[in-house]
């Protein structure tokens, strides 16, 4: 929006009153306040205006403040963390699966719903072992034939479950070869030295 020159000067005065007068900044800031009380909708929509409008010009001036002085900002930091520890846990929460959902899509091809599907024919655990994803921990791999899709990335159509991290990699280990999983299962049950040591 174009301010007319009466506009701009109004705000120039308005901005030289608010720095040099405390008494006429104090009536102004109750007064916003009030306002925005009274109309959170409209404070909101013209704050998120504001800031869109005047992004570059916003992110300098924070570039400036912080060089001049860090400390202050890293004090409004711990400060902020302090008192909204609540918040952020549940935001971080949501957010994290979030984004595991969105790379989940982006590697396998696997929807939100198509892996909680998964994991509940799979009784909510490990496809080997059964292990449950612990909460806040980490979540049970998808397993894909790499033989369909070598590498990390899926079709979508070669995913076989859902494994913990110790199955999944013990999997790769072998390289999905099911001639050396046989014979290591052999192995673990006759021992080739079972008896010998010290005979």
């Amino acid at each position: 929006m174009t301010r007319t020159p009466e506009q701009r000067a109004y705000a120039r005065e308005w901005q030289r009153k608010r720095r040099e007068d405390p008494e006429y900044r104090e009536k102004q800031n109750s007064y916003v306040k009030r306002w925005v009380e009274q109309n959170p909708e409209r404070a909101q929509d013209s704050a998120q205006r504001s800031r869109e409008a005047n992004r570059r010009k916003i992110a300098a001036r924070q570039r400036e403040d912080y060089a001049r002085d860090p400390e202050k900002y890293r004090e409004y930091t711990r400060r902020y963390r302090e008192s909204h520890r609540e918040e952020r846990r549940e935001y971080n929460r949501l957010y994290s699966r979030r984004n595991r959902a969105n790379r989940r899509f982006l590697q396998y091809g696997i929807t939100a719903e198509q892996h909680d599907a998964l994991l509940e024919a799979q009784n909510g655990g490990c496809a080997v072992c059964g292990a449950k994803p612990e909460e806040g921990g980490r979540n049970l791999r998808v397993d894909h034939d790499h033989s369909c899709c070598p590498g990390i990335k899926s079709c979508g159509k070669c995913i076989r479950g859902l494994l913990c991290d110790k199955h999944n990699l013990g999997l790769g280990l072998f390289n999905d070869d099911i001639g050396q999983l046989q014979a290591a299962i052999e192995y673990l049950q006759r021992p080739v030295w079972a008896g010998q040591v010290g005979a």
